[in-house]
């Protein structure tokens, strides 16, 4: 591999950090995480619970609490989701938003806001959450997923975000990731990981990006590619992930802990 310079990558892609201080707490594998939302920040987040009763999937209105969040009257005075749909503009990707309003405290999607969305999240997938208040604490919630694997479908030739499909970190090269992607010599040949870190440009954030390496199938990180990298995504958060190819791609995951 040749090491990479600098690389301007022309990406629509908005920051966000989501910060886990706390332990995931558990009672008979139902638990929660605690979630720091900065003021007016701008967070990724990722779906790694079971609603409880074991579907992987969970209610836009029972995703996280929304104490501590602002409502309104519309999406422009209160805190919104951009859920990532790499399905929408003809495979090219595209968001569905909601925002959260002050009638009766529920999320409704801009596109249809008669009543509130009853859409759903699905375990490993990701969105943004755009507060506007002052700093709080929110609290993701659900069942412990306790099936032996998952696997996500990556669209062709788009972005796709996603996030563990487990209640723990994520370790990228971890021995119960497989990813079908596209691997070449270098970042501009290959698939590619954008994992944001908000301790990056002197707290300004930025991205760690990550190209599948064709020697091995491992991810290498762009900035220092001389082995596979030990780094993880934390839980609760989410990353970009770019397939090049023309074909969808499927990223399968074990279950990293022990029921």
């Amino acid at each position: 591999m040749k090491k990479l310079g600098a690389i301007l990558v022309g990406l629509s892609l908005a920051g966000a950090s989501v910060m886990a201080a706390n332990p995931v707490n558990s009672v008979n594998m139902v638990g929660y995480q605690n979630v720091n939302l900065p003021a007016n920040g701008l967070i990724m987040l990722a779906l790694n619970w079971n609603s409880v009763g074991g579907a992987d999937t969970i209610p836009i209105n029972t995703l996280i609490s929304n104490a501590g969040l602002t409502a309104g009257n519309s999406f422009f005075d209160s805190d919104r989701l951009y859920v990532w749909d790499a399905s929408l503009n003809a495979g090219a990707g595209g968001y569905t938003i909601y925002f959260l309003w002050n009638g009766d405290g529920k999320w409704y999607d801009i596109a249809n806001d008669a009543l509130p969305t009853t859409n759903v999240v699905t375990r490993g997938h990701g969105m943004w959450l755009k507060h506007i208040g002052s700093a709080t604490n929110i609290i993701a919630s659900g069942e412990v997923p306790l099936g032996a694997t998952n696997q996500v479908i990556l669209g062709a030739g788009s972005l796709n975000m996603i996030g563990s499909s487990y209640t723990a970190p994520m370790a990228i090269n971890g021995a119960n990731q497989t990813w079908s992607g596209n691997s070449g010599n270098s970042f501009f040949d290959s698939d590619r990981l954008y994992v944001w870190d908000a301790s990056l440009n002197a707290g300004t954030g930025g991205y760690t990006i990550y190209f599948l390496w064709n020697g091995d199938g491992k991810w290498y990180d762009i900035a220092n590619d001389a082995l596979p990298t030990t780094n993880s995504i934390p839980m609760g958060a989410a990353a970009w992930y770019k397939n090049i190819g023309p074909a969808v791609t499927t990223w399968t995951e074990v279950r990293p802990y022990t029921p």
